[in-house]
């Protein structure tokens, strides 16, 4: 079943490397039991609205995929490090397998798919359910965790809420003690 997947924060944020403006001391909400997978109803695959992507929630994951679609000239491809047209599949270095391309006169055009894991149960990747919302805890550092919420709204749609802004800690203080440091 396709849904749509509709996200206020961008999913891309999940895997950056600089540490979001509100994390927490240790795993939210404190005192709650963590989860060995999902909740079903938060299972399945859904359509990122923001850039077209599908994201697949399954047991014990979160991964995003997205088709790109590239037409260049042949004469172009030496030109890029790691890249080379060998019987009609494109090899790229940073992916795991080749690509299957059509090689038309002077040009070479074909799609891939890129995936990334976003949440993966784990030490690190920590899951609770609480007041019917999945948290998703990430363990940034000693003492530093990122917390976001994933809910499903009454249409079955999925969401993904991060405190950004000092708004946004009005809705986690609903789940769990917040406190400014700053």
């Amino acid at each position: 079943m396709l849904r749509i997947f509709i996200l206020p924060v961008l999913f891309t944020l999940f895997s950056q490397c600089v540490e979001p403006p509100v994390v927490f001391v240790s795993e939210q909400p404190e005192g709650i039991t963590r989860r060995a997978y999902f909740e079903p109803v938060y299972r399945g695959v859904f359509l990122c609205e923001s850039d077209s992507s599908t994201v697949y929630v399954k047991a014990k994951t979160i991964h995003k995929e997205k088709e790109y679609a590239f037409q260049v000239h042949i004469s172009e491809i030496d030109t890029y490090e790691g890249v080379e047209l060998i019987d009609g599949q494109l090899w790229i270095a940073q992916l795991d397998g080749p690509i299957p391309v059509i090689v038309d006169k002077d040009s070479v055009s074909g799609t891939f798919i890129l995936r990334d894991t976003l949440f993966k149960l784990s030490e690190k990747h920590v899951l609770k359910y609480f007041k019917g919302h999945q948290i998703l805890n990430r363990k940034l550092a000693e003492d530093k965790w990122e917390v976001l919420i994933l809910s499903i709204d009454y249409d079955l749609d999925l969401r993904l809420s991060k405190a950004i802004l000092p708004e946004d800690l009005k809705a986690l203080k609903r789940i769990t003690d917040v406190t400014d440091v700053s």
